[in-house]
């Protein structure tokens, strides 16, 4: 019996080159938005590199593109460049004014920023260590690679519930900390983490993606929920064995 067809894609493709067509040429704006993100680009990645070239023949520039530059200050001189570059036919002769950078979604921002502040503080005051010893303790995991397989399941699981940059945020420091109380390298059961923290292709909810797809009514959500348990199982398996196959290889268990 044959199944359902598969959804072709070219109604989509025709779609897509309609919506390009009425896009027209690039507007001053974007261009100018182009430019800034080249900026932003440019200062996030030449500065960890220039600064070791620079240190042996100017160790004041290497230390001041190290202490001065950083990726914090090279976002937010991007950000205010937005406002400051001309840019013809826009409203207020910039690429964004104020009025659109209200309507921003400032609470995602916050969420994200907090959870990435929550995994910064739990590792300096020294509560990722106790959670890790605590866990640690529970499940008897005291290995590297016990450690690096329940790292690893736990961020699969979590990031069935919440975005991958929070499931990654909030286990990252528990991952060292785990390690930490049981003296093995934190690099693969860390790794473990932001690698299973992509996962999650169980629910509606646990990724943008997953909801497109269960919103264009193709896929039900009981469907969703045994492929999606099927490739996170088939995931692990994956992330583990790479993991162990590859890291002794680099030296860095």
């Amino acid at each position: 019996m044959m199944g359902r067809p598969a959804p072709g894609t070219t109604q989509a493709r025709e779609k897509c080159a309609e919506q390009l067509a009425t896009l027209g040429p690039p507007s001053p704006a974007e261009r100018a938005t182009a430019w800034v993100l080249l900026i932003a680009l440019t200062l996030w990645v030449a500065p960890p590199i220039a600064a070791p070239m620079l240190k042996p023949m100017m160790p004041e520039v290497s230390t001041w593109l190290i202490e001065r530059l950083s990726a914090n200050v090279a976002g937010v001189l991007a950000g205010l460049l937005l406002f400051a570059i001309p840019a013809k036919g826009a409203p207020g002769g910039h690429a964004i004014t104020w009025k659109d950078a209200a309507q921003i979604d400032w609470g995602i921002i916050l969420l994200l920023a907090g959870g990435l502040s929550l995994g910064t503080a739990l590792f300096e005051c020294g509560l990722a260590r106790n959670l890790g010893e605590s866990l640690a303790s529970a499940t008897g995991a005291n290995s590297l690679w016990t450690i690096t397989a329940l790292c690893t399941a736990l961020a699969i699981l979590v990031s069935e519930f919440a975005s991958n940059t929070a499931t990654a945020t909030a286990l990252l420091p528990v991952a060292i900390g785990l390690s930490q109380s049981a003296h093995v390298a934190p690099a693969a059961p860390a790794l473990g983490v932001a690698l299973g923290a992509s996962m999650g292709f169980a629910l509606p909810f646990s990724t943008a993606t997953n909801a497109i797809v269960y919103s264009s009514g193709l896929v039900p959500q009981g469907k969703m929920i045994r492929a999606g348990f099927f490739l996170d199982a088939i995931a692990f398996f994956v992330i583990f064995g790479v993991l162990r196959l590859i890291l002794p290889l680099l030296g860095l268990t």
